[in-house]
């Protein structure tokens, strides 16, 4: 275990920069704050060792990331994704999180988010259960929300226009955004093809 080797007077900054990486799996300039990263990158090395000695996690750590892999065998809903306004989200909101996020991976440096809810909408539409329909308040509110947890993490940087603008009324409001690609690969590392699915049930079973 690395941290036994750490001199006393460092160990505070190691173990700091140890409960970040656990508290938050993904790290970005940004995200949880901007000096959360090049914290963990200077432990870069002896976190690798320890969160894989101890846990058996897996840390990737770039120039503008850190992501902590942990080997779930379970699923977890004490730690749910929540909206900017603390709402926990809901399965339509995870649904469409999924979806953006895929969609700005295909995407280049910017898009607006009138193209991206075009893109979800097309994409929900192959997926038995899920839906977009930027016609209903509701469902825009809900991606609007996806789009939200993305943009705190740095993986998407609001340009120009207001997306609770275009909320509010898609025919009148447009936001603009810049895609951070590592960002994006980072969070997007899916164990298998999505679109070879078809319903939210076969991510839970083997093919």
């Amino acid at each position: 275990m690395r941290a036994r080797t750490i001199p006393s007077l460092a160990l505070d900054s190691y173990q700091r920069a140890a409960r970040v990486v656990l508290s938050h799996h993904l790290i970005t300039r940004t995200y949880p704050d901007r000096i959360a990263l090049p914290l963990v990158r200077r432990w870069a090395t002896e976190l690798r060792e320890d969160m894989l000695d101890l846990f058996g996690y897996r840390l990737e750590v770039t120039e503008t990331t850190a992501r902590l892999y942990p080997v779930l065998d379970r699923l977890d809903a004490s730690r749910p994704a929540r909206t900017t306004s603390d709402r926990v989200f809901d399965r339509r909101r995870y649904a469409f999180l999924a979806l953006t996020l895929a969609a700005l991976g295909r995407a280049g440096d910017q898009i607006t988010l009138s193209e991206l809810a075009v893109q979800v909408a097309s994409d929900a539409g192959r997926v038995v259960g899920v839906d977009l329909d930027t016609e209903r308040a509701t469902d825009r509110d809900a991606f609007v929300d996806a789009v939200g947890w993305l943009s705190v993490r740095g993986a998407i940087t609001l340009a120009d226009g207001d997306a609770g603008g275009w909320a509010h009324n898609p025919d009148a409001g447009e936001a603009l955004y810049d895609i951070d690609r590592s960002v994006v690969v980072a969070l997007f590392r899916p164990p298998r093809a999505l679109q070879h699915l078809r319903s939210t049930a076969h991510l839970l079973h083997s093919p």
